[in-house]
């Protein structure tokens, strides 16, 4: 499991509008409120990539309930110590390509509050194999508060991610108990070291990271917002560049890198589990840390992730109603990394059937380039997400039938559904599919549940099985996984 720890929690306000005017009136109908805090941040995305986390911290008061009310939400276990205060507001403005912030100080909290909040830490920490410390702390806490958080997660053998600034920081890199890694952004190292840094000199920046100030620390990541960032990973320099994109938000994107780097360490640590699947269903920005899975003689093969797809999420979780679709690789990327095949998307039912077709269009264009370099094409049909289930919660078995059809009239090798709710309607649906299906777990159940649904794939004479959830949030996801294996292969 994976702990964030946001000990100056709030609730995010942001108002978007064309323009903000001083001295005036601004009535604004594009409201969002939010559990904020760069915990809080860090915790949300592991939750989006279907890692384990717990997030904790401190909240007070009526915005306190709130913070753990949509943490709750959200799906994501919260063990938050209550103190008296108040948690405070944070507000953002976006008002045409400006960004505004207005950010609360909180209120003080009490030495005995933050005295509970630290033996309910040592218990968390039981179950965490790392913890994430990240943001600022709330008045009343001493700045070498997190030197004491980190030298208690040392001493139970856990890896600490430090995300935070100042005094905070200083006091940190200061101290014999090191975090595994920190992330200050330029302006926040140039304040540590007291010069202004040219990133352009490599040798400066190398010389800076390897002074004193940083030994013991093993990984650094200088965040350069849209230029990117610099990472000393030990003794290697890494420069690091992301994609040019039109920025909408950028609340919580440093918090992003941060469960980005998390996400990698743990992917590692899982590299082992997964040598007993089939094939493993992943995004290409995985495969530098999974490269050893994919390797020796018994070693499962790749399918390649082809798309990134916000239209499943809630408009509570993004603030829109139908999201977008787009790929993340190329064939080209595909054919070089040696995996065996892709996985699109098919979605329908938009309100706009242009979007439709074009979707039509997408998977055909991937389908001829499988066809061409021998590649298996697998197509996810979906439906605009409220659209896809009855009242009582049970899937349209008419509506699946309709675009399981479309997908293997596309060429789908494999068509990925989601489980109809029973053996004899995945059966039905089988019957109707020219291609074979994979039944996707969703989201974890209990084992004896995942159990039923692995063994009515087999009874249905589908192709197979894709679970991840029912695998890697189990308690013990090598067992979970030999089990699903045993049911597929009838062994």
């Amino acid at each position: 499991m994976i702990l964030t720890v946001t000990m100056n929690a709030s609730v995010d306000i942001t108002y978007v509008m064309d323009e903000l005017k001083t001295d005036g009136t601004n009535r604004v109908a594009n409201v969002t409120k939010t559990a904020g805090g760069k915990g809080l941040n860090v915790a949300r995305v592991l939750k989006q990539v279907h890692a384990d986390v717990t997030a904790a911290g401190l909240a007070g008061g009526c915005n306190g309930q709130f913070i753990q009310r949509e943490l709750k939400r959200q799906g994501i276990p919260c063990e938050f110590c209550e103190i008296i205060a108040e948690s405070r507001n944070n507000i953002s403005i976006i008002h045409g390509k400006h960004f505004t912030e207005i950010l609360e100080c909180g209120e003080k909290v009490q030495k005995e509050e933050i005295q509970r909040f630290c033996k309910q830490y040592e218990r968390l920490l039981d179950d965490a194999g790392t913890v994430v410390l990240s943001g600022s702390l709330p008045q009343g806490a001493a700045s070498d508060f997190y030197v004491s958080l980190v030298q208690i997660a040392l001493q139970k053998n856990r890896k600490v991610i430090l995300d935070t600034s100042g005094e905070c920081l200083r006091e940190s890199l200061h101290s014999v108990y090191k975090p595994f890694l920190i992330k200050p952004n330029e302006k926040e190292l140039e304040e540590l070291t007291g010069q202004k840094l040219c990133l352009q000199d490599k040798a400066a920046i190398k010389k800076v990271l390897s002074s004193e100030l940083f030994q013991g620390i093993e990984c650094v990541v200088v965040s350069l917002g849209a230029s990117g960032a610099v990472v000393k990973q030990r003794d290697t320099f890494y420069r690091v560049s992301v994609p040019q994109i039109d920025a909408v938000n950028p609340i919580g994107s440093g918090d992003s890198v941060i469960a980005g780097m998390e996400t990698n360490e743990e992917i590692k640590r899982q590299n082992e589990t997964l040598k007993a699947a089939d094939a493993v269903l992943m995004p290409m920005g995985f495969l530098p840390s999974c490269q050893e899975l994919f390797t020796g003689k018994n070693a499962p093969e790749m399918i390649a992730l082809y798309d990134w797809q916000s239209i499943s999420r809630s408009k509570s979780q993004l603030g829109y109603t139908e999201g977008a679709i787009e790929p993340v690789t190329t064939i080209d990327r595909v054919l070089a990394s040696g995996a065996i095949g892709v996985m699109t998307y098919l979605f329908i039912g938009f309100d706009d059937p242009l979007r439709e077709a074009n979707e039509m269009r997408r998977n055909y264009e991937v389908n001829e380039l499988c066809q061409k370099y021998g590649l298996i094409h697998i197509i996810e049909p979906r439906v605009v997400k409220s659209k896809e289930t009855n009242e009582d919660g049970t899937m349209k078995l008419d509506l699946m039938k309709v675009h399981t059809r479309m997908a293997a009239e596309l060429g789908a090798d494999f068509i990925k559904v989601k489980y109809p709710d029973t053996p004899e309607r995945l059966k039905e649906l089988q019957d109707i599919s020219p291609a074979p299906l994979l039944v996707a777990g969703g989201s974890k159940i209990a084992d004896d549940a995942a159990d039923k649904m692995a063994e009515a794939s087999v009874t249905a004479n589908t192709g197979g099985i894709v679970f991840g959830r029912n695998v890697y949030q189990s308690d013990d996801p090598k067992a979970a996984l030999e089990r699903f294996r045993s049911i597929v292969h009838q062994k």
